[in-house]
């Protein structure tokens, strides 16, 4: 994902879910059995890297949030935030 005009955004989150075939989730599945992680480059030339690393049990992760409302000083943070219900913008 490609975010070309920053200014246009005041909050964005990302997030994954855990997917199964057919929907089928155990209950102790995570996502640190996944070994997945999220980079972000930003304009700036940092790099940074969200290990999805949480072994709490849940369908979603809210990996980062891009927070815009100060347009002078946009920031991005780690979240890494385990929960079952679907994250909106609003949760954080």
């Amino acid at each position: 994902m490609i975010i070309k005009k920053l200014q246009d955004v005041e909050k964005l989150i990302i997030a994954t879910h855990i997917f199964r075939i057919f929907g089928f989730l155990k209950k102790e599945d995570n996502f640190a059995k996944y070994d997945g992680r999220v980079l972000i480059k930003t304009n700036n030339g940092d790099d940074i890297e969200v290990p999805l690393t949480s072994t709490t049990p849940g369908r979603w992760c809210i990996i980062t949030k891009i927070d815009n409302s100060n347009s002078t000083d946009p920031k991005v943070i780690n979240i890494n935030h385990v929960q079952s219900s679907e994250p909106t913008v609003n949760d954080l």
